[in-house]
């Protein structure tokens, strides 16, 4: 629970502009990606941020899992979606290859979490990592530390430009 007292104090129920999250040394394509998912998705960017952050992938990367599956691109998605994507004409290449393509698969699955879990954020998190509960604690631990270092970097930012 620490970590959903942590989002409450950043202020992500509350987050109101387009581009929260959204550090100057963001790639401009992948801020623009983002953007584009959260208000389609109707969820805030920062927690996206935090889950590109921690996920670590990139255009065109497979990533493979103990259990056989394997993670794609940048959003890291897990190969198990790719049945369910290919009903909507989502193809893996298309996931592995398209930036925009991977950023939006990602919101969606992350927004489906957050619905399900009744806008519980910290589970949110938790099962886009992973169903299994031994997985997902340390996961949170990652999101933690990734969202109070971006938010950090946000107000050395703001402070920046504030010229302060």
């Amino acid at each position: 629970r620490s970590l959903l007292a942590a989002l409450i104090v950043l202020g992500i129920p509350s987050l109101a502009t387009a581009n929260t999250g959204r550090l100057a040394t963001d790639p401009p394509d992948t801020a623009q990606c983002v953007t584009h998912a959260a208000q389609t998705f109707r969820v805030p960017e920062l927690p996206l941020w935090a889950l590109l952050d921690v996920e670590g992938g990139r255009v065109g990367a497979v990533t493979r899992n103990t259990n056989g599956s394997y993670d794609i691109g940048p959003m890291q998605i897990n190969s198990t979606w790719l049945p369910t994507l290919g009903r909507s004409g989502i193809s893996e290449q298309m996931v592995r290859d398209n930036l925009c393509m991977n950023i939006y698969v990602g919101t969606w699955i992350f927004a489906k979490e957050l619905q399900r879990h009744g806008g519980d954020m910290p589970k949110a998190f938790a099962t886009y990592h992973s169903p299994t509960p031994r997985f997902q604690y340390r996961y949170l631990g990652l999101i933690q530390s990734a969202l109070e270092k971006r938010v950090g970097r946000m107000k050395q930012e703001a402070a920046l430009a504030r010229g302060s």
